[in-house]
């Protein structure tokens, strides 16, 4: 199976990325992609952070640390507030101006396990309930095969999550991996995406039910959006009301339910109402719990109890379940929170259910 640079490398002519009404072919990506791994000064395997928002800088920057087989964290400016040095980070890369910062780091032998495999490796960052961040590692070469394999689906997707999430992460590698176009807004606010959405013909919007209900409230019926063939929603519960209101707002789109966590990505879905079944990675339900083991799963915590995973390699997404089962098929519904187990005089206490 090819790389996802050489995987990508398929689609030469066509346009990758828009960005400040600017585009990019996938030939003048990957020629970027290269001439940045050349120039840059950072040596093969380091931990790196790139900070910046999405833009083709901030794309090249990323696969060509990518290629140097490096552990990428990527992180948005504003949220530059603390000792990156505590997660392994051995460099800054600010993406705006090119600029290389060499700060000292805490050892991890997880990360050094990725180093001595010569893996690429990503770290993501999750607040979770408790609000403490926690540093999620993934081998970047694993993630990125899942997308190498996809067939061609030369599409128009418009990028609204952020490149320092995993919904962003997705998105970026599930476009380019088909082939697609990627598309950024020039502003996250309802009037920019809606006017993205039609300057650019977009086909494929993936949000969050916040968002969708923000672009109602902004007259999505003003818009001629007749290329918008699909929406994808996940990150948080999407109410019936909202989705009805949706569909007749939208009466020639589709809706689609994604499910996906920081720890495992994005699953492929099959919806029946408010139901989805997951199709490509393995599941398990426990006293309600969703636990889920996908092939793109984390390799596990830097700072973090990663009891989270299981003896048989099953994540606990704290998610509990309903399920429903249609014609021999296993549906399931998000209907609430597994609380965090507390510490309470020295004695864990069982998750209960809220």
């Amino acid at each position: 199976m090819p790389d996802f640079l050489q995987r990508i490398s398929y689609f030469k002519e066509n346009i990758a990325f828009i960005c400040d009404d600017k585009s990019y072919t996938y030939a003048a990506l990957l020629q970027s992609i290269e001439s940045k791994r050349q120039s840059l000064q950072i040596p093969q395997g380091s931990i790196v952070a790139i900070v910046g928002d999405y833009s083709f800088a901030q794309i090249t920057y990323f696969f060509a640390l990518y290629r140097k087989k490096c552990i990428i964290v990527p992180i948005l400016p504003r949220n530059m507030d603390f000792d990156v040095g505590e997660f392994g980070i051995e460099f800054i890369l600010q993406v705006h101006n090119g600029a290389i910062k060499r700060v000292d780091s805490q050892k991890y032998e997880l990360l050094q396990s990725l180093k001595d495999s010569k893996q690429s490796g990503l770290i993501l960052f999750s607040s979770g309930s408790t609000g403490k961040p926690k540093a999620i590692v993934h081998s970047l070469d694993t993630f990125l095969a899942a997308y190498s394999a996809k067939k061609a689906n030369p599409l128009r997707v418009l990028s609204v999550y952020l490149p320092d999430h995993i919904a962003g992460i997705d998105v970026m590698c599930n476009t380019l991996g088909g082939g697609g176009t990627l598309v950024i807004p020039k502003q996250r606010q309802p009037q920019f995406i809606l006017s993205a959405l039609k300057q650019y013909e977009i086909e494929i919007l993936p949000a969050s039910p916040t968002l969708l209900r923000l672009l109602l409230l902004s007259d999505i019926t003003k818009y001629d959006l007749d290329s918008l063939k699909l929406v994808i929603y996940g990150s948080e519960p999407m109410s019936e009301a909202l989705l009805a209101s949706l569909h007749q707002a939208l009466p020639h789109t589709n809706f689609k339910q994604g499910f996906g966590t920081s720890e495992t990505n994005a699953m492929k879905t099959k919806n029946m109402q408010e139901f989805f079944k997951i199709v490509n990675a393995s599941y398990k339900i426990v006293n309600n719990e969703l636990f889920i083991k996908s092939p793109t799963q984390a390799l596990g915590y830097l700072n973090a109890d990663n009891s989270v995973f299981d003896e048989q390699g099953y994540f606990a997404t704290g998610d509990l379940v309903e399920v429903r089962e249609e014609e021999g098929q296993k549906y399931i519904k998000i209907i609430g929170r597994v609380k965090e187990v507390i510490n309470v005089g020295g004695e864990k206490v069982l998750p209960q259910e809220i």
